[in-house]
């Protein structure tokens, strides 16, 4: 398995909340153009952990499901995802998906790897001064795509379950299972009203 290598079922859930910590738009708010040295003075001033509910919500998801089916074995915040995971660190995982742009990949050996996504556009600058984005943010402001080996999950319709109720469980607005060989939606999930 893995997600490079295109032979996966992909379970893909889109929701419209933003996980970005408020203390970033209070700061935005007031500092319209600010330099590198002073975005990081911010940085060491913010309440940590940062906090979300709906971070806590989605990363809570993957423990609890099933009494556990999904709870992963190793984590990191980018590739590869190699770190053993520890309940214990739940506030560093939900501090990275509050920062904007943050993101946290899962992995339950031999079973799935997910990727969660705040999908708000980073800080970014330009020789040291605040660039900020030119243009609008995604609708949908969290993603969360997981990926299963076709080898080991032949039938991609016991997937349709698991998508069913991360929409439901999360109050997602978009969820689908996906064939990654050819990015056709095998399934789309009902949307509740």
């Amino acid at each position: 398995m893995g997600q490079w290598d295109y032979k996966n079922w992909l379970v893909k859930v889109e929701l419209k909340e933003d996980l970005t910590d408020p203390q970033f738009y209070e700061y935005l708010s007031t500092h319209k153009q600010f330099t590198l040295k002073e975005y990081r003075k911010f940085e060491k001033s913010l309440i940590r952990p940062l906090h979300n509910d709906k971070a806590e919500k989605i990363l809570r998801f993957f423990l609890d499901y099933h009494n556990g089916e999904l709870y992963p074995d190793r984590y990191n915040y980018f590739e590869p995802v190699n770190k053993v995971f520890t309940e214990d660190m739940l506030s560093d995982f939900i501090d990275c998906l509050c920062q904007p742009a943050g993101g946290v990949s899962l992995k339950k050996l031999r079973k799935y790897e997910v990727d969660i996504e705040n999908k708000q556009f980073a800080i970014c600058f330009t020789d040291n001064i605040y660039a900020p984005p030119t243009v609008s943010p995604p609708e949908n402001l969290t993603l969360i795509t997981m990926w299963f080996d076709k080898k080991k999950v032949k039938d991609c319709s016991t997937l349709f379950g698991l998508a069913d109720d991360m929409v439901a469980a999360l109050g997602a607005v978009k969820g689908a299972v996906i064939d990654q060989e050819d990015l056709h939606a095998v399934y789309e999930c009902p949307i509740p009203e």
